[in-house]
């Protein structure tokens, strides 16, 4: 199974991001994400055995106990890659994405005490928007976006999976802090 975890986003987050969706396809164009498929990847484990989803959900577990909610606000917009082929993102409020880089490492070193591995790269907190984006000559600044702030406090061992060649995140265990 291919596996991530992730911070599931409040309902008043993901109603900025949906209208920034719109806003931001309807200004650049791009492969967009689907409103339901936003979240804030902690740790991207690839390809797992099935039957070690227990495993995983109670490092979950164990180290969710040691949090508390986060409160944030979603940030501005940036691009990681090419310009012409960039990933599109927004970022959250500095204290917000501070908390959720301290989590994400806390949840790393659990995952690796216990033998699992995952993409190495450092957490940048931030909610995938679009790919494939051409961003040449955008002042990235100037978009309207909107900033919605709320409290986080569930993460989600999800399935990255197709289903009718649609890629597809299923919530297998989710944690409330």
């Amino acid at each position: 199974m291919r596996l991530f975890i992730a911070f599931e986003l409040p309902d008043e987050m993901l109603d900025a991001l949906e209208r920034n969706l719109e806003t931001l396809n309807n200004a650049l164009g791009g492969r967009f994400v689907r409103p339901d498929m936003l979240h804030v990847t902690m740790a991207f484990l690839g390809e797992v055995d099935g039957s070690q989803t227990g495993r995983i959900a109670s490092i979950i577990d164990e180290t969710a106990s040691s949090l508390t909610p986060i409160d944030c606000e979603l940030g501005s917009v940036g691009y990681f890659g090419k310009p012409s082929s960039a990933v599109l993102w927004q970022g959250f409020n500095a204290d917000g994405a501070r908390n959720m880089a301290h989590a994400a490492d806390a949840l790393r070193r659990r995952l690796s005490d216990d033998g699992f591995s995952f993409d190495p790269k450092p957490m940048r907190p931030h909610v995938t928007l679009a790919r494939k984006v051409d961003v040449r000559g955008v002042n990235l600044a100037s978009l309207d976006v909107t900033c919605a702030s709320g409290t986080i406090n569930r993460i989600a061992l999800f399935h990255s999976t197709r289903i009718n060649d649609q890629l597809t995140y299923i919530p297998i265990e989710e944690t409330i802090l």
